[in-house]
């Protein structure tokens, strides 16, 4: 899926990619209900707006994980059921999780890895 995807956060506790296809998508979007997922037309009006960015916290047990897709250009935050969320209290409940991705959104920009 690397191929297909801009990986941003890989580690125990989080993933956290930008899917550049639709089967990218399906596959950040496995066990949720997010239209990107199973609609290709859904997808394509969304990436032609500016990318999803895909958040997967891995749960206790193996299987067990929590999603959340983020769409910047609309201000979309949507959670594993495609209910709204905010995207503030995301942030707030999650503060290690943007620090991380503030240094990943930094070393992109210096064209580091």
């Amino acid at each position: 899926m690397e191929l297909k995807s801009i990986i941003l956060v890989d580690d125990a506790d989080w993933q956290v990619g930008i899917p550049l296809s639709i089967w990218a998508s399906v596959w950040w979007g496995r066990q949720t209900e997010w239209c990107t997922r199973h609609d290709i037309a859904s997808f394509e009006s969304y990436d032609r707006q500016g990318q999803l960015i895909v958040f997967r916290k891995a749960g206790p047990a193996f299987g067990e994980s929590q999603s959340w897709q983020l769409h910047p250009a609309t201000g979309e935050f949507r959670d594993q059921h495609n209910r709204r969320a905010s995207w503030r209290g995301f942030l707030q409940r999650h503060p290690e999780l943007a620090g991380r991705l503030m240094a990943a959104f930094a070393l992109r920009l210096t064209g580091e890895r």
